[in-house]
């Protein structure tokens, strides 16, 4: 007598539902989006900000609010040189009780990005 044996039978493929393969779509659609969101954060701390840029206007107030001069207005920002290494700007600023322009300019200091104030001109009260 022979015996034979019988094949194993292979478990049958259970497929993804629908819902699964979506899940699946939106977490790697999520990943990529945190992914690029990094990658801008990333680039922006390795990047001089521009002369109006909010991390360089904030800078600015907060130098003239450490002086208790409270900027009402920062405007009329323009840039006067632009290298990789420093930003030199000018801009018109009014207090509750005089109005300027001011020059002043934003570089590395090491791996910090710093802001200087250098000059402030044409103060007249208002």
């Amino acid at each position: 007598m022979t015996e034979s044996v019988q094949p194993a039978v292979a478990p049958a493929e259970v497929k993804p539902t629908l819902s699964q393969k979506f899940g699946k779509w939106i977490v790697a659609l999520c990943g990529l989006i945190a992914a690029g969101l990094g990658l801008v954060k990333l680039i922006d701390q390795f990047t001089l900000p521009g002369c109006d840029a909010s991390r360089t206007t904030s800078t600015v107030r907060d130098i003239f609010k450490g002086k208790d001069v409270e900027l009402v207005t920062l405007d009329q920002i323009k840039s006067v040189t632009d290298d990789r290494q420093e930003k030199t700007c000018s801009a018109h600023i009014e207090s509750k009780d005089e109005t300027a322009n001011v020059d002043y300019k934003v570089f590395w200091d090491g791996w910090t990005v710093k802001v200087l104030i250098e000059t402030v001109r044409d103060e007249k009260p208002r």
